[in-house]
This record gives structure tokens, C-alpha cells and sequence, in this order.
């Protein structure tokens, strides 16, 4: 997503600048916003749970008030959970 000029790494800059952004689309000045959070999380499960179809893993989109992420998890007896936040850059393997 960001080679593609679809996010840019930092969260909250991000946020900032894909709001401005979309005012402009409102306004008709721009055609084109940065993904959200939420869009970021959906489009990262929706392409695992293609690509990892033939896995034990199911990934789903987790959402707080404010902020949306992917869990991973396998029907496979002990397998670790994944957490994935493209928002935060961030990756996690828990036991």
C-alpha cells in the first residue's frame, strides 16, 4: 500500500493528511485519499485470507473504538496468534 501511494508510514500523519484529503474529494479538488486505518486492516485480511487459504489460518478484521487491525488464528492445536496493524507497522507472534 505505500509503494503504491496508498498509505504513508507514519500513523497519524496519515490520518491527518487522508481527512484533508477527503474534504477535497467532498469539494471535488481531489479524486483520491490515503486508506484509513480500517481500510488498511481490511484490505491486509482480505489479502491473507487469499493468499493463506490453504493454511490453518483465518485472518479477521479487530476493531477498538478508534482503530482497526488483523488477527490471525489457526484451528491447529497450540499455533501462535498473529496480530498485524498496518496503521502502526507493526507485526506480532503471541504464544
Amino acid at each position: 500500500m505505500t509503494k503504491n501511494g496508498e498509505r504513508i508510514g507514519n500513523g497519524p500523519a496519515n490520518n491527518f493528511v487522508s481527512s484533508l484529503q477527503r474534504i477535497g474529494e467532498a469539494l471535488g479538488l481531489t479524486h483520491h485519499h490515503l486508506c484509513s486505518c480500517n481500510e488498511q486492516a481490511e484490505r491486509i485480511s482480505n489479502s491473507l485470507n487469499v493468499s493463506m487459504k490453504d493454511t490453518s489460518y483465518s485472518f479477521g478484521l479487530k476493531q477498538s473504538w478508534t482503530h482497526s487491525w488483523v488477527e490471525g488464528r489457526s484451528s491447529a492445536q497450540g499455533a501462535p496468534v498473529l496480530t498485524l496493524d498496518p496503521w502502526k507497522n507493526k507485526f506480532e507472534v503471541q504464544q
